[in-house]
């Protein structure tokens, strides 16, 4: 595939044939050599996979035929009509107020994206290059567009696909929280309970039971113990995995809990200092 022409170029090039237009030739050699030099911007500028638009008064003095072909029409369609006729109705008082300050020389945007309309109503995405050059004398509007629906279509599927890969990441992190929390339930009702009816059954066996031998393994007592030992533990990784206090008081109460709990267990001062984050969550992190 040919390289698509530099726009700053193009423009360059348009502003040379402008120039040979405005030019006079004195000798047969120089005419010559300007029908040359006209003949191959002639081309340039025809084939360029850019549409180009000189716009004089406000109407369309030139158009290449990628141009026209952008928006539906023959090149004599539109040249010398009015520029409203492929602009949007909300864009064409601010397209025109930004044509008359640019006339004027002050200080305007030269590349911005707007829209144009096709013949047949729809909206093409463009991205406008503009210059000033002189036409018959006068300053006149060169333009440059670039047709951008293909890279508005991939950005705004880009938008979306970000949009959905961050609802799927928060699901994921629901799913996780809930995941935790049935665990931490089961861990505390389901065997926190059967530990505790176990230890209940072996203070019973106790006190029904004759005098213990005399030098057991391991004494019923020392079971008990063991057994306190292992419900505080299965107590401790329930609130491990969906401690109450971050239900019940919020997120940042619940890491200050789990700074304190660190610092006991392993005796190391510590502190914590940051905002209010309770109000924070992530888009989409609790929606369905």
């Amino acid at each position: 595939m040919a390289q698509r022409p530099n726009r700053d170029e193009l423009k360059q090039k348009i502003r040379e044939l402008e120039h040979l237009l405005q030019a006079g030739a004195d000798s047969e050699s120089e005419i010559r050599e300007y029908k040359e030099r006209y003949e191959q911007l002639r081309n340039l500028v025809e084939r360029a996979q850019d549409g180009i638009v000189i716009l004089h008064r406000e109407k369309l003095v030139y158009v290449n035929p990628y141009f026209a072909k952008l928006t539906g029409y023959q090149v004599d369609e539109l040249e010398g009509r009015s520029a409203t006729v492929i602009i949007p109705p909300e864009l064409q008082e601010p397209l025109r107020e930004r044509y008359r300050r640019r006339l004027k020389g002050e200080n305007e945007l030269t590349i911005y994206e707007s829209q144009l309309m096709h013949r047949e109503g729809r909206r093409i995405d463009v991205e406008f290059n503009i210059g000033v050059i002189r036409y018959r004398g006068e300053p006149a509007n060169l333009t440059i567009v670039r047709d951008i629906t293909e890279r508005k279509r991939i950005e705004k599927e880009r938008i979306q696909a970000e949009k959905r890969l961050r609802y799927l990441s928060s699901r994921l992190l629901k799913s996780q929280e809930s995941e935790r929390k049935r665990l931490s339930n089961e861990l505390h009702d389901e065997l926190g309970q059967s530990l505790a009816l176990l230890k209940h059954m072996l203070r019973s066996a106790k006190r029904s039971s004759p005098e213990p031998p005399p030098s057991p393994e391991t004494s019923i007592e020392e079971t008990i113990t063991f057994v306190d030992q292992i419900i505080e533990n299965l107590r401790r990784i329930s609130k491990d995995l969906s401690p109450a206090i971050l239900e019940d008081l919020g997120l940042t109460a619940a890491l200050q809990w789990a700074l304190d709990n660190f610092s006991r267990k392993h005796a190391i001062e510590t502190y914590i200092r940051m905002a209010d984050i309770d109000n924070f969550r992530t888009p989409y992190l609790w929606e369905e």
